[in-house]
């Protein structure tokens, strides 16, 4: 339950490494990415990209539904590293990501992402797979 966005919506969790002990509580996360959408599912798929805008750090994506609109879509949020330590607080609403991309074909109902250099140009590309469709997405 995530009564911050919507409930049910999801939310991600991000725990800084470094000297981790025991048990902790997930309310004590250091930071927290929040869905804004009844059911929206958050998270229900993520990946980590290998410096996608080239500033030497990692990007991540995340997956979620969209019921906003009357397609219930499904979006992808990239996060950009840089960016995300600029502009997160200890909790930020999901539609704060650098970039969405929305699948606007309704049977596009589970959509999973990776993550990969294709190209083998250092950057990592984006793979969207949903159930009628694949799309790439080059950084350039």
């Amino acid at each position: 339950n995530n009564d911050e966005g919507a409930p049910r919506a999801g939310k991600i969790y991000i725990i800084s490494g470094g000297n981790l002990s025991g048990d902790r509580n997930l309310a004590q996360a250091d930071f927290m990415i929040t869905g804004n959408t009844e059911n929206s599912s958050l998270g229900m798929y993520m990946a980590s990209i290998k410096n996608f805008n080239n500033d030497t750090l990692d990007d991540f994506i995340i997956s979620g539904r969209d019921f906003s609109d009357n397609n219930n879509s499904n979006k992808n949020y990239l996060w950009l590293k840089s960016d995300l330590l600029r502009k997160l607080s200890k909790s930020v609403p999901v539609d704060k990501a650098n970039y969405i991309f929305s699948f606007q074909n309704p049977k596009e109902s589970e959509v999973s992402v990776t993550s990969t250099d294709i190209n083998n140009d250092g950057y990592g590309e984006i793979v969207m797979v949903g159930a009628v469709s694949i799309y790439l997405l080059d950084n350039k």
